[in-house]
């Protein structure tokens, strides 16, 4: 999946299951929904220090 999917995903189930509105828990339940994005080689997050020299 792309990381929108992810992003997009993963904040629409955190405002559903948490049951909340708030920006701040929606936008941490959306990043956190990037995680699985780390295992390939260049992640979403595009930081270099993730990516085995």
């Amino acid at each position: 999946m792309l990381g929108i999917s992810h992003l997009l995903i993963s904040g629409t189930a955190t405002s559903l299951f948490l049951g909340t509105a708030n920006p701040a828990v929606i936008t941490t339940g959306a990043i956190t929904g990037l995680l699985p994005d780390i295992d390939i080689l260049v992640p979403t997050l595009k930081s270099s220090w993730l990516v085995a020299a």
